[in-house]
C-alpha cells in the first residue's frame, strides 16, 4: 500500500502504472537531490487464487521460478546481481530504505532514461544499418552469456522473458531489464536458451518488416558461436521430447504468424 503523503511527495512521481484491472507492478521515480531511482513496487498480478496455484505450476510442471509477489521480486533481485557480477549489463541496484509510506517487497533501481530496442527498430527513421548494429550487438552480449550460462550450468543467466522490448540502450550500454522470471536449476540449458532466443527473434521480426532476413542474418552474424546457434535453433525447431513437443504445439496454436517456432526455423535454414 502507499499512503496519502507518499503520494504527495513533490519528489516522488508515478513511473510506470498497474494495469486496467489494477493488477500489476508500480514503479515510482525517486529523485534524491541531484540523483533519480526507480523504486519498483512488487505487486499482484493475478487474482488471488492464482497467486496460490500459479507458483506450483511454475515450479513443478513449467520448470521456472513462481510468479507469486515475493517469487518474483527474489527472482528479479538475484538475477540482477548475479548477471551483474557475470559482466552482463542490468541496471545497478540499491540497498535503501523505502519512503515512508511504501511497503515491501521492494527493489531500488537505478534509472536508465534510454530507449527501447524495440522502439529504435519499428522506426523508419532510423537506418536501418545502426539497426543492424545494434542486433548484432544484442547477439553478441546475448552469445557471451549463454556460453557462460552452460560453461557454469548456471540457468539464471538465461532470461526467462526474452524481447528486445526489454533492451534498452543508454549512453552506449545495452541494459537488460525484467528479469522477474527464472529457469530452476535443473532445467535443460539448451532448451531454456531456445525458449530465451525465440522471444527474441519474434520480437525482431514483428518489427522488421521487408527486413526479416537482414534482420536475422545481422543476428547471426553477431552470434559469438555459430555452432550453438545451430544446436538450439535445431533442438527448437524439430528436437523431439515431450517438453519440446507441447512447448511447439502451444506456441504454433496461439499464433498463425512469427510463432517462435517459425523464427527459430527461419534463422536455422539461414544458417
Amino acid at each position: 500500500m502507499i499512503d496519502a503523503s507518499a503520494a504527495s511527495d513533490p519528489n516522488i512521481s508515478l513511473f510506470m502504472g498497474a494495469g486496467s484491472d489494477s493488477l500489476g507492478n508500480l514503479i515510482y521515480k525517486v529523485r534524491e537531490g541531484d540523483t533519480e531511482y526507480l523504486l519498483k513496487l512488487y505487486r499482484l498480478r493475478w487474482r488471488r487464487w492464482q497467486e496460490f496455484t500459479e507458483p506450483l505450476a511454475a515450479r513443478f510442471i513449467v520448470g521456472t521460478s513462481g510468479r507469486d509477489i515475493h517469487s518474483r521480486y527474489e527472482t528479479e533481485r538475484t538475477c540482477l546481481t548475479l548477471w551483474a557480477r557475470e559482466g552482463f549489463d542490468v541496471p545497478r541496484i540499491f540497498d535503501k530504505p523505502l519512503p515512508p509510506g511504501f511497503d515491501p517487497p521492494a527493489l531500488w533501481m537505478e534509472y536508465c532514461p534510454g530507449s527501447l530496442l524495440s522502439d529504435i527498430l519499428k522506426d523508419a527513421a532510423v537506418p536501418w544499418e545502426e539497426k543492424a548494429a545494434h542486433l548484432k550487438r544484442l547477439a553478441q552480449e546475448s552469445g557471451r552469456r549463454h556460453q557462460r550460462a552452460i560453461g557454469q550450468s548456471e540457468p539464471l543467466l538465461i532470461q526467462k522473458h526474452g524481447s528486445v522490448v526489454h533492451s534498452l540502450l543508454y549512453q552506449g550500454r545495452l541494459i537488460t531489464i525484467d528479469l522477474e522470471g527464472s529457469f530452476q536449476p535443473g532445467f535443460d540449458l539448451i532448451e531454456a536458451v531456445g525458449q530465451e532466443l525465440a522471444g527474441y527473434l519474434r520480437s525482431i521480426a514483428k518489427r522488421s518488416e521487408g527486413h526479416v532476413d537482414e534482420a536475422f542474418q545481422a543476428f547471426i552474424d553477431g552470434y559469438p558461436s555459430g555452432e550453438l546457434l545451430k544446436k538450439v535453433t535445431y533442438w527448437s525447431a524439430y528436437g523431439k521430447s515431450l517438453r519440446r513437443s507441447l512447448t511447439r504445439w502451444s506456441d504454433q496454436r496461439k499464433r498463425s504468424q512469427n510463432s517462435k517456432t517459425e523464427v527459430m526455423a527461419r534463422l536455422h535454414n539461414l544458417l
